[in-house]
């Protein structure tokens, strides 16, 4: 049932240009202007989250950098336009300087979302479901924000208990707490 939602959400989000202003307004309601946040370098179709760079500049920004696959992702300083960036194994843009920090915030992208549940569906490398679990485990204090759109939403996505609730998911319409 994931890999059927991963290919028919994979179709549907490609078409979704986001307004970032609707974003940013949702993303204000949770996070504070001087908390680090991290977001993702957008990978194929993902939503253009660098689009809310701008209403972001009072905010330390983050990207994810891979480690082993069964390791937690880490969380390096991102400067748009100055940061050497470099592509890891999957093609993704992840800084070549290893400033590490432990976001505040860290949103997180996905193909499809249960608003009831704050559940997600991803790529299904569970990079994001091992580092929320890592973070919890350790009593960081980071929020996971999932990135999405609304017709993005599904009922009852199915999980295991790999898979790590969001603390919220943030639209173009409203946050699901």
């Amino acid at each position: 049932m994931k890999n059927e939602l991963r290919i028919l959400y994979k179709q549907i989000r490609k078409d979704i240009k986001i307004q970032p202003e609707l974003y940013v307004q949702q993303l204000k309601n949770i996070i504070k202007p001087e908390s680090s946040i991290s977001i993702y370098y957008p990978l194929l179709n993902e939503l253009n989250i660098l689009s809310i760079l701008p209403y972001l500049n009072t905010n330390k920004i983050l990207l994810p950098i891979l480690q082993k696959e069964t390791e937690p992702l880490l969380f390096s300083i991102f400067i748009q336009n100055k940061t050497e960036l470099q592509l890891n194994k999957f093609k993704i843009l992840e800084p070549i300087q290893k400033n590490y920090e432990i976001p505040q915030f860290c949103i997180v992208p996905l193909l499809c979302f249960d608003p009831q549940n704050k559940h997600r569906i991803g790529y299904g490398g569970g990079y994001y479901d091992r580092t929320i679990q890592y973070y919890r485990s350790q009593n960081y204090n980071t929020k996971f924000i999932g990135f999405g759109h609304e017709l993005l939403k599904v009922n009852n996505i199915p999980y295991t208990n790999n898979d790590q609730q969001l603390d919220f998911i943030i639209t173009d319409q409203k946050i699901y707490y």
